[in-house]
């Protein structure tokens, strides 16, 4: 994580990669592949809230997930226009413990404004846990039929579920 200027062009390549032309490529074979079948179909992309909000050192990661979020906006448009039957969401886990947050906390300030903010995280015990956003995952596939937004983020389904 670097701040634009300072990024390998590899680096910029590898982050686009993994976190929006792989997805792009695997949902553009998704519905060709099943566009015949009866089958409930839904895709879910794991988005971000840097795709929405700006981060300091991460204008790739957060211009991909920005990105991911309009492709699936687009595509639900495309479903709802053509019928095709497909479900598709792009929803943001949170604050997750995982290794990307080991990698992050530590970046030096000068590297990473926000340092500080996610060491922070780790010590409170606010980073949520990966199993139960896998279960929050698989909640909203066996209810998908009850939420109507594409992009959102755990935190939001949530509150969806609370009627606030």
């Amino acid at each position: 994580m670097k701040r634009t200027g300072r990024l390998r062009d590899d680096t910029i390549t590898l982050s686009y990669n993994v976190n929006l032309t792989s997805p792009c490529l695997l949902t553009n074979r998704f519905i060709n592949t099943y566009s015949g079948s009866e089958a409930e179909k839904i895709i879910l992309n794991v988005s971000s809230g840097a795709g929405r909000h700006p981060v300091d050192a991460w204008s790739c990661y957060c211009g991909a997930k920005a990105g991911l979020d309009l492709f699936s906006k687009t595509v639900a448009l495309e479903q709802s226009i053509t019928g095709g039957g497909y479900k598709i969401f792009s929803i943001g886990p949170g604050v997750v413990d995982t290794e990307m947050q080991d990698e992050i906390r530590k970046l030096d300030k000068s590297e990473f404004s926000r340092v500080d903010e996610f060491i922070g995280y780790k010590e409170k015990g606010q980073l949520a846990d990966p199993k139960w956003i896998a279960d929050e995952y698989i909640e909203i596939i066996d209810h998908s039929n009850d939420i109507k937004e594409v992009v959102f983020s755990i935190n939001e389904y949530e509150k969806m579920k609370q009627g606030k």
